[in-house]
């Protein structure tokens, strides 16, 4: 069980999982709370079902609402055959009665390598992510991309150099302020938890 992604009201966990029902190597399942303070309270989980799933992979989950709108975007990481290669990014609109749509390539975030460990910021227009695509620092290493607004296209992702290392810099989480990100590296060795600060949040920098 790993890659567990919270929705904003804390009622609802995502997550990716190897379990004996998964319809291939890792699937995404879900489970629920009514009450966001009880951590002890959660359900058993539930696959996802063919509409998200594949004999393939599925793995990195994030969960995002529109804040304009409240719908509600997963966003995971699969080898299904139809991308551009090793891992893409999906994304699955959710219906009001709790239903996922089909899901569709992000392919302006996408390369012809490994990209894995998506998160959107609370605003949604700014999104971070683990990529083995050329222009890198060595290993795995933290890209940025940013739009106008939530339904505007994805900017063609840049590298955050400033957080990267010759390791593995991956698994990006954005503070709900937009001022801190917390990733994982292994500049040191084995791989540990970091922070990096901005002085401000301007996006157009980016």
């Amino acid at each position: 069980e790993n890659f567990p992604s919270i929705s904003p009201d804390g009622k609802t966990l995502f997550f990716s999982c190897s379990c004996p029902d998964a319809f291939g190597a890792t699937d995404i399942y879900m489970s629920t709370r009514t009450n966001p303070t009880d951590d002890l309270g959660w359900s058993a989980p539930v696959n996802l079902g063919p509409v998200i799933n594949t004999a393939d992979g599925e793995v990195g989950v994030s969960y995002f609402e529109n804040p304009t709108n409240g719908t509600g975007i997963l966003y995971f990481t699969s080898n299904r055959s139809g991308g551009l290669g090793d891992e893409d990014f999906y994304q699955s609109t959710r219906n009001a009665n709790g239903t996922f749509n089909a899901p569709t390539n992000v392919a302006a975030l996408n390369s012809p390598f490994l990209d894995r460990g998506l998160n959107v910021s609370r605003d949604g227009l700014g999104v971070f992510f683990g990529s083995e695509r050329d222009g890198g620092l060595g290993g795995r290493d933290t890209w940025v991309s940013t739009r106008a607004s939530v339904s505007a296209p994805w900017n063609p992702p840049v590298n955050v150099a400033a957080v990267n290392s010759p390791g593995s810099d991956q698994m990006p989480a954005l503070s709900q302020d937009g001022s801190t990100l917390y990733f994982s590296s292994s500049r040191n060795g084995s791989p540990d938890i970091y922070t990096a600060t901005r002085v401000s949040v301007n996006r157009n920098a980016t």
